[in-house]
């Protein structure tokens, strides 16, 4: 009897201190933080591709400022059409982005002899100077050797006019933009605060283990969090770089095309 009842006892005994001890290890599980960690890296992304495309451009234009001026200054001999082709190269400079259509001179000649003369040199302008007819003209009367030349150099040009519209339409956006994802980061640092708050009231509910990977989810949040304000910074202080640099850039171009050897 004595040997049954002590039995009894100690199977008692090791089902309520098991049970005990699962409900330890049971325990709420550890919250997961891989939605607003995603979220948070989306916004990063995001802000990245803002910065490597204002880098981007601002290379390009200046890699083109520097590729029309590697020509030697034989290129520019007589019988080179100099007077024209400046007159041309600053009429598309100073053309504004989406105005292209406005300063076709539509009384210079037909439109089917500007597009003959731009199908057979290769003209792909997207600026319409309206001098292009004249240089056009002039190139298959006198100089069509200077043609290949030229073509490509009033490439150049238009393509300094549309980079820097488009950087400055990019700068000009940017305010705004980078306003939007700093209240999209304000925002989810006070979702970060309110979980590490719930997490303090809710510690006694948690075992060591499960509170410890709750912790670390949490913190690797706040580190995305923390990469979204650095990224921010950086294209900030690239935007306010750039905006002066660019403006600068094109009125140097400008001033060398206009002092181009010879009138």
């Amino acid at each position: 009897m004595r040997r049954t009842r002590a039995l009894l006892m100690l199977a008692l005994t090791s089902l309520l201190g098991g049970s005990a001890c699962g409900a330890v290890v049971r325990g709420p599980k550890p919250p997961v933080f891989s939605t607003q960690q995603q979220r948070a890296a989306l916004a990063t992304a995001r802000v990245e591709r803002v910065g490597e495309r204002l880098s981007d451009e601002a290379q390009q234009l200046e890699q083109t400022r520097q590729d029309f001026f590697e020509l030697s200054r034989e290129v520019y001999r007589p019988p080179f059409p100099m007077g024209l082709f400046k007159q041309t190269a600053m009429a598309c400079l100073n053309q504004p982005l989406g105005a292209e259509a406005d300063e076709v001179n539509v009384f210079a000649a037909p439109a089917g002899e500007l597009r003959r003369l731009k199908i057979r040199f290769g003209v792909k302008l997207t600026c319409t100077p309206a001098s292009l007819h004249d240089l056009l003209r002039h190139i298959e009367r006198r100089t069509p050797d200077n043609a290949p030349i030229i073509v490509a150099q009033l490439e150049r040009v238009d393509r300094v006019r549309v980079l820097r519209g488009k950087l400055l339409d990019h700068l000009a956006r940017m305010p705004r933009l980078l306003r939007a994802e700093r209240a999209e980061l304000a925002t989810m640092r006070a979702e970060w605060r309110q979980q590490r708050d719930q997490l303090r009231k809710k510690r006694k509910e948690f075992n060591d283990k499960n509170h410890a990977i709750a912790m670390q989810r949490l913190e690797a949040y706040r580190r995305e969090l923390e990469r979204l304000d650095t990224e921010l910074e950086r294209v900030e202080r690239t935007a306010r770089t750039l905006d002066p640099l660019v403006q600068a850039s094109v009125e140097q171009f400008t001033f060398d095309l206009v002092a181009l050897y010879g009138p």
